[in-house]
């Protein structure tokens, strides 16, 4: 751990990884403070089992006890977890959730064909992640909907997406409505487009993206 991580508009307070192995099993605590009051904390747990296909995954696990974010109590269903095997990832019931806010991983959509990591979004509020990166200042700010898919991770990987913060705030300067759009189209390429409207902003940028294993086309 650290005492305490200063660079530019970032100031980390003091944070500590702890991990003990038992039974086969890797445990980890994170913890990071601000001041005195704990400002972020989850345990967790990696191990290695066997799937119903024979082989072997590499699964991580959320615990429910004391799970914070930005000094507030989140949950996660018990039997969550993150299987890793065989250039797959698969996720199960792995949904943090807080009042009217959740964010939450899953490898199974419909509509769906290649295998892909989706990220859910519903009313997730920017300060619960970037408060560790800055406690005393709001870096950013916004609520946050949507989803973000990205397919085929370990080939030619690309992304959908149909995400929009509300009233996003950067440094405290209110900029809008941040939203982006992201669909395949034919074969490989990727249509996008971004659009941030506010009382003093309005942009949009759009283009496509052709996916490549070895280096991606904009």
């Amino acid at each position: 751990g650290f005492k305490d991580l200063e660079s530019g508009p970032l100031a980390i307070k003091r944070t500590n990884l702890n991990g003990v192995v038992s039974q086969s099993e890797l445990n980890l605590d994170f913890i990071s403070y601000d001041d005195e009051e704990v400002l972020m904390h989850f345990g967790s747990t990696l191990s290695r089992k066997r799937n119903d296909q024979g082989i072997e995954d590499l699964l991580f696990r959320l615990k429910l006890d004391d799970l914070i974010l930005n000094k507030k109590p989140w949950t996660i269903p018990n039997d969550n977890s993150v299987a890793y095997g065989d250039n797959l990832i698969t996720f199960n019931n792995f949904k943090l959730s807080n009042e009217s806010q959740s964010v939450e991983l899953r490898s199974d959509l419909t509509g769906v064909d290649k295998d892909h990591v989706a990220l859910l979004l519903n009313n997730f509020r920017l300060q619960a992640l970037l408060s560790l990166l800055n406690p005393d200042e709001k870096l950013a700010s916004g609520s946050l909907n949507g989803e973000l898919v990205l397919e085929d991770v370990f080939g030619k990987m690309g992304f959908t997406a149909d995400l929009n913060i509300q009233d996003l705030n950067v440094f405290e300067v209110p900029l809008g409505v941040l939203t982006l759009d992201a669909d395949s189209g034919s074969g490989d390429l990727y249509t996008m487009n971004m659009t941030l409207k506010g009382d003093d902003v309005d942009m949009e940028l759009a283009g496509d993206y052709r996916v490549d294993p070895v280096a991606a086309q904009i």
